[in-house]
């Protein structure tokens, strides 16, 4: 089975739109209030026309209808509403109630801006960094985002961040970068925390420190945020800035794991499979081992693979193992390459084809694999998929030998003893016989006795 995966390094970040936002629950509006404010809206009343615009938009006490709630926005943006301008600009930024066009939601975030509203602030900033409805720009997305920093707009305070990590728009300073992602975090934005996390505990801006990196780390799981929560656990589970303990880290990688994280899903299911802080559970950890496989994760592919092979938690299927292991494969993972290999090679999950099998052994061989070369090695040998060739069966041996398998080891101390591709030398042959018995191989140990008696003799 793979090991528990590590902290992985900071990630490039996405600037993210605001979103729409209501002024009051849908639990308050119902026909009454639908009929009140169509009333007072007819009557030319902004704040009535804003709010129709959102029974409308929501469909409270009133038939949904985007293109009903746009015109009502749009009745009250021309009379100053400031709120009912930013709606419309995010109503056009999105296409709803009408035809998308960031042309003309950039025109109705900069009539809100200039009434002094944060949100339409930040969305300009993220128009002119994303060049949308405008020329891509990060100095003029910069000042934006600062000036609705300045207001406290956590979004922005988030992308100023961003852009200081960056060097977009402004000089690279990771310790500036840090200070907003801060001010973000304090205002409880989802993302902020885990960065700051992640540049604790790399030292990244600001005094490396995994204390830090565990307490913001918390903060963001505590808010939803998997990235953190998925963190946290491996801090746990590692021991750095927090007492090692591999229940709380179990705990944490299933919360990371339910809310779709999938390091924290195979991560999971490895701490199932290894019983480690939680009981130990082949069906959880066969389950959260094919989420992750699902998500796209090679290493849970390739266990999820060698799972329907050996039976655990499911029913055994080497097609399915097969089906896995490809999977695998083709993004990488030369452990599935080579476990692939030994499928064709013994005609399991699908007919015997020596060919294809040395395929796979030979790119998982020149990978470094050690079961591969030594695999390798017996092909040369038997003369299964290749032709037969003892010169490069004791290269392949030789190779995994010194590298400590004690397959390889034994199969060249035979090769030594039978002088098959080599000089027959019985001292070689007992050394290699004897590093193989070292490390628990009986057939070697069998040999190796054997072979001590006869020289004794």
């Amino acid at each position: 089975m793979q090991k528990i995966k590590r902290l992985k390094a900071l990630a490039l970040f996405t600037l993210l739109m605001t979103g729409f936002m209501p002024i009051a629950a849908a639990s308050q509006w119902d026909t009454y209030w639908a009929a009140r404010w169509q009333k007072k809206a007819e009557q030319q009343d902004p704040i009535a026309q804003f709010n129709l615009g959102l029974l409308y938009y929501e469909g409270e006490g009133i038939p949904q209808s985007y293109q009903k709630a746009l015109e009502w926005f749009e009745k009250a943006a021309a009379l100053g509403n400031v709120d009912a301008q930013f709606n419309v600009g995010l109503m056009y930024y999105e296409g709803k109630g009408v035809k998308q066009d960031f042309k003309i939601a950039l025109e109705w975030f900069e009539k809100a801006a200039r009434n002094g509203d944060a949100a339409a602030l930040c969305n300009l900033g993220v128009m002119y960094a994303e060049g949308l409805g405008v020329a891509q720009d990060f100095h003029t997305a910069m000042k934006w985002y600062q000036k609705a920093a300045d207001l406290g707009n956590s979004q922005a305070q988030w992308n100023v961040g961003i852009m200081y990590y960056k060097g977009q728009g402004t000089s690279q300073d990771l310790k500036i970068a840090a200070h907003w992602f801060e001010k973000a975090a304090l205002q409880d934005n989802l993302q902020a925390p885990f960065v700051l996390g992640l540049m604790y505990y790399e030292g990244y801006g600001v005094e490396k420190s995994y204390t830090a990196a565990a307490n913001w780390f918390e903060r963001g799981a505590e808010l939803g945020n998997a990235q953190a929560a998925q963190s946290l656990a491996l801090m746990y589970y590692e021991g750095k800035g927090l007492p090692q303990n591999y229940e709380i880290a179990a705990d944490w990688f299933k919360k990371a794991a339910e809310l779709g994280d999938i390091e924290a899903q195979f991560n999971l299911a490895l701490m199932y499979y290894e019983g480690q802080g939680i009981p130990q559970n082949y069906q959880e950890s066969f389950r959260w081992c094919k989420s992750a496989a699902k998500g796209g994760d090679s290493e849970a592919q390739y266990t999820l693979g060698f799972m329907y092979y050996e039976g655990l938690g499911t029913e055994q299927n080497y097609k399915k193992a097969l089906k896995w292991y490809e999977k695998a494969a083709e993004l990488g993972n030369i452990e599935a390459e080579f476990n692939l290999c030994l499928l064709y090679l013994e005609g399991k999950g699908t007919a015997i084809d020596y060919a294809k099998a040395f395929t796979l052994c030979e790119h998982a061989a020149n990978h470094g694999d050690l079961g591969a070369q030594t695999t390798l090695g017996f092909m040369y040998y038997e003369g299964l998929g290749v032709s037969a060739n003892l010169d490069q069966a004791i290269h392949w041996y030789e190779k995994a030998a010194k590298l400590g398998n004690r397959e390889a080891q034994f199969n060249l101390g035979l090769m030594y003893y039978e002088g098959k591709g080599v000089t027959k030398n019985v001292p070689k042959a007992i050394e290699w016989y004897k590093k193989a018995a070292d490390q628990g191989d009986k057939q070697a140990a069998y040999s190796l006795q054997i072979l001590l008696e006869t020289e004794r003799q």
